[in-house]
């Protein structure tokens, strides 16, 4: 028996792969955003440290956005640290 036209049914690698956004590039990118907030947010407190005329709403909100994305990461890690051990006690 002979079977043909599997190829036909099925996707190629590369058209799936197109489909699907990868992951590590949207981590990567809450990183990068993570980081320019907390050094915007320093750099906003260290000019209202010097004396310089910046409105302190400002400095707040900025503290507050950085202190959520780094919450928001941390929590992301905490998953992505929880499902790893769990796969690690699976046994096979």
């Amino acid at each position: 028996m002979r079977i043909d036209g599997l190829m036909g049914i099925l996707p190629e690698t590369s058209t799936v792969e197109k489909l699907q956004p990868t992951k590590d590039s949207s981590f990567i990118e809450s990183l990068t955003h993570t980081n320019s907030a907390l050094n915007e947010a320093d750099s906003k407190l260290q000019h209202v440290v010097q004396g310089d005329n910046i409105p302190l709403h400002e400095v707040m909100l900025s503290l507050n956005e950085a202190k959520l994305s780094l919450q928001f990461i941390t929590q992301i890690r905490n998953r992505l640290l929880s499902a790893y051990q769990e796969l690690m006690r699976e046994q096979i």
